[in-house]
């Protein structure tokens, strides 16, 4: 529908009461008023609120007993065992009264743009009588009144969030917006309250380290204002002298406390491991979102000032958050259909001037998605490109194989395999990772910790390996609020991502895009939400991702896998073909697993390790495939 604006002048106005700024991850009560102008608003016309949706908290309106034809305007009962945080009242001379009723959409009600900023529209409902010009409505988001305190705002700051009032005057579908309208306001971080601790995952005994610490709001935001102060650092009850050069004697494992001199700000490190055989183990996230994540030209004349798109942060805003405050090792930012668009240039750009080897490695990338999947892109070079031709460029999958055919320095990570993946569509040297996690919740099967959403029938990762696909695991936090390598529940931008964002492990000789490039096309890496738990994985001495021939069928498997979890470990699963095939109830934060199978190989089986901690955090390893050799059974001839 099309706005009218002649009309605008004659529906009254809009205005809004709440606390500014608003704090990340607080909750509020705000107050929407609308006054109406002289065109009135007839019996059955509407006044539509539009109410932030991307991390806010879900408006509940109160919730009636009876169905309209039973009882229906000041008539109506309301159950009292729903929750209830959004009221309206309605200060007017005549008789009017209001029904209130919620629906989450993505379009507000004049545009014909086919993507937005999602919301949740609270719509009022005009019964029994009109209302007339300088009758007031007020809409109460985050109402205290019925036990609720109030309601929560969204986990991570933006400038310019906004409250929108549409009128439809006449009750024929005709919705205006009204004068006033949209109502701004901004989200700040809040202060210093955790540090997050990093160190490198395994060291060699006598070498060398830094335990490095960024402070965050309780949301891993950063900061308002930024700390300054000193930090300590201790292993149990010994202090750490000097974070910048720690070193272990011997085998084991540690974590390092980190405060600040009162002792209120604290934060504790991953796990380290001291091995002089392991490798080393780099973390990092290779589906992060910039500000020019979705390129739609039909969506731009909405996407204006307090009408937003579905990912914010500039591209400095998101390499440098990843890099200084979740840091990580490596980073791919992975902006939807990008190539096509003038932030092509740019993206590759800022992946070069980031790029620092041995400290932080960047990947161009770019996601391709359809229907029928989405998949990351990610390079193994910086070489700049133009412009993607539309004319040759498709993001359809097998349009996308076509155009990157047998070309060594690309790879392709289908990604929330659950809700879009087609895997008919599959090429075997392009794909060789698929993401079972990331802020969408996990996709390996239904049914599973943290699978929390409808499934695109046979979508899930485990579907792509039933299929004899051979595809490593990775996690990511597909983060859309300019925070890369961010792990906090329900802090992402979109409506639909409720679990926190995960991390890809990669076991690497060094710290280099070469080789971490190398890693990941050997698969010699795995997943985890968002916990840098140590993983490592064998089969008769192959590594996580690798593929055993054997000689016979019925030759053993000597399985072996050691954990080190960030918490106690619940429990760990091998799964075989799909089935848990075995599952070790922990004890500690550590596991250490040796088992055998000596069961015939029938074709190819494959094993990977799941890893359940206390505290909810888990971990995939890449599979491991087993082919045994085809014998020819041996015929005597009768004689």
């Amino acid at each position: 529908m099309k706005v009218r604006m002649a009309h605008r002048s004659t529906l009254g106005n809009a205005s809004l009461k709440c606390p500014s700024p608003l704090i990340a991850g607080k909750t509020t009560t705000a107050i929407i008023r609308y006054r109406v102008g002289r065109a009135g608003v007839k019996v059955g016309g509407k006044i539509r609120f539009g109410i932030p949706n991307s991390g806010w908290g879900e408006p509940h309106v109160p919730f009636p007993r009876y169905w309209d034809e039973v009882l229906s305007g000041k008539d109506r009962m309301f159950v009292p065992y729903k929750r209830v945080n959004t009221t309206a009242t309605v200060r007017t001379k005549g008789k009017a009264n209001l029904f209130l009723y919620c629906q989450e959409r993505m379009m507000a009600p004049e545009s014909d743009a086919t993507i937005g900023y999602w919301r949740w529209w609270i719509t009022a409902l005009v019964e029994e009588d009109a209302l007339r010009k300088g009758d007031v409505i007020e809409l109460t988001y985050g109402d205290r009144n019925h036990g609720e305190d109030g309601v929560r705002i969204q986990r991570y700051p933006e400038k310019d969030i906004s409250f929108l009032v549409y009128v439809d005057a006449r009750g024929n579908g005709d919705f205006v917006e009204v004068p006033g309208s949209p109502m701004l306001r901004n989200v700040t971080a809040g202060r210093s309250a955790r540090f997050n601790v990093v160190a490198p995952s395994v060291v060699r005994p006598g070498q060398a380290f830094e335990v490095r610490a960024s402070a965050t709001d309780k949301c891993h935001c950063r900061p308002r204002p930024r700390f300054s102060g000193r930090v300590r650092g201790r292993i149990g009850d010994r202090k750490v002298r000097d974070l910048k050069r720690l070193r272990l004697g011997r085998a084991g494992h540690i974590r390092v406390t980190v405060s600040d001199k009162t002792g209120t700000i604290t934060g504790v490190s991953n796990p380290i491991a001291c091995s002089k055989t392991k490798p080393s183990l780099y973390w990092g996230d290779l589906h992060g979102q910039s500000e020019n994540h979705v390129f739609n030209a039909q969506a731009q004349p909405y996407l204006g000032r307090g009408r937003k798109g579905i990912s914010i942060g500039t591209y400095d805003e998101c390499y440098t958050y990843a890099r200084d405050v979740a840091l990580l090792d490596f980073l791919a930012i992975t902006d939807q259909g990008v190539p096509l668009s003038g932030a092509w240039q740019q993206c590759q750009e800022k992946a070069r001037q980031y790029h620092d080897p041995g400290k932080f490695v960047t990947f161009k990338a770019f996601e391709a998605g359809t229907d029928v999947g989405h998949r990351n892109v990610i390079y193994s070079t910086d070489d700049i490109e133009p412009r993607f031709d539309p004319k040759r460029f498709s993001q359809m999958p097998d349009r996308l194989y076509e155009y990157f055919r047998d070309r060594d320095d690309v790879i392709m990570i289908p990604h929330h395999t659950k809700v879009w993946t087609d895997w008919s569509y599959h090429d075997p040297d392009l794909e060789l990772l698929t993401e079972v996690y990331s802020c969408w919740g996990c996709s390996e099967r239904p049914g599973l910790d943290h699978w929390d959403k409808g499934m695109t029938p046979g979508a899930s990762m485990q579907e792509g390996l039933r299929r004899g696909y051979r595809l490593g695991i990775i996690a990511s936090s597909d983060n859309h609020a300019g925070m890369p390598g961010r792990s906090f529940p329900g802090g992402d931008r979109q409506f639909a991502t409720n679990q926190k964002g995960g991390l890809a492990a990669v076991y690497a000789p060094e710290l280099t895009r070469e080789a971490i490039f190398a890693s990941l096309r050997n698969r010699w890496c795995y997943g985890t939400t968002g916990a840098r738990i140590v993983l490592d994985f064998h089969i008769n001495g192959a590594r996580m991702g690798e593929e055993i021939v054997l000689d016979d069928p019925r030759q053993e498997r000597d399985i072996k896998a050691h954990i080190i979890g960030t918490d106690r470990i619940k429990t760990v699963d091998i799964v075989k073909n799909n089935d848990d095939w075995l599952t070790i109830h922990g004890t500690s934060d550590v596991v250490k697993l040796k088992e055998t199978d000596s069961s015939s190989v029938r074709g190819t089986d494959f094993y990977y390790v799941r890893v359940r901690q206390e505290d909810g955090e888990m971990a995939w390893s890449s599979p491991i495939w087993v082919t045994a050799k085809s014998k020819k059974r041996s015929s005597r001839k009768r004689k």
